[in-house]
């Protein structure tokens, strides 16, 4: 009768051992690795060099402990050196995204007034800015330079005074975030200023209505003809 071997086995019976993993340290083989007063000192030195043998399913492992350090130590190193550099860039990216989102916001609510014509206000800006540049092409370099940003600024405010307005906030934000000190001093100068313009045109105000009192009351009590 021929041998079946499509029958089911027995393991108890049959006294049949199942292979899996084991890590064995043979008793003998530590015992003189780690014995250092037995004749094989020589021995002794090699195994703290290469490390102390252990079979791992059939096969001899050896892996010395200042080594398993070194990997330990550079693997931690390396670690967190990628650790910081990643939370730097993280850093970096997400300042850059949040800046980009609020100038692009910020550039995008500059033009609030649908009514204002862009494109006719951008050349009368254009044209106005040569003007002043050939008027006063023949001055000093200070008015040179100057008068055509005057010329173009005023021309701005008065063909596009909406989105004029919110560009000036703009650049007031940006240069109270890179220049705080400085821009407070320059909205205390300007708040004083405006102060003045006020008072200079309340006053003109007062004395004209004054003159316009006296004049009436000429008119009324005196007969030119």
């Amino acid at each position: 009768m021929g041998v079946d071997y499509y029958r089911q086995v027995d393991l108890i019976n049959e006294l049949v051992v199942t292979k899996g993993e084991s890590i064995i340290t043979p008793r003998n083989i530590a015992q003189e690795e780690y014995d250092l007063d037995s004749p094989s000192k020589g021995r002794s030195k090699v195994v703290k060099l290469i490390g102390s043998n252990r079979i791992i399913d059939g096969v001899s492992v050896r892996c010395p402990p200042y080594l398993l350090n070194f990997f330990n130590l550079t693997g931690y190193r390396l670690n967190n050196r990628y650790n910081n550099v990643y939370n730097k860039v993280e850093d970096v990216s997400s300042r850059y995204y949040r800046m980009e989102k609020k100038v692009t916001s910020r550039i995008a609510g500059l033009h609030s007034d649908r009514d204002e014509q862009l494109l006719k206000g951008f050349a009368f800006t254009l044209v106005s800015g040569m003007t002043g540049s050939i008027l006063f092409r023949r001055r000093n370099i200070l008015a040179r330079f100057t008068m055509p940003i005057v010329f173009a600024l005023a021309c701005f405010s008065y063909a596009l005074p909406t989105t004029y307005d919110n560009t000036m906030d703009l650049i007031h934000d940006v240069e109270e975030s890179l220049f705080p000190n400085f821009v407070a001093k320059q909205d205390v100068i300007v708040a004083k200023g405006r102060i003045g313009i006020d008072h200079t045109i309340m006053t003109y105000e007062i004395i004209k209505d004054k003159l316009s009192s006296v004049n009436n009351f000429i008119k009324g009590h005196i007969n030119f003809n």
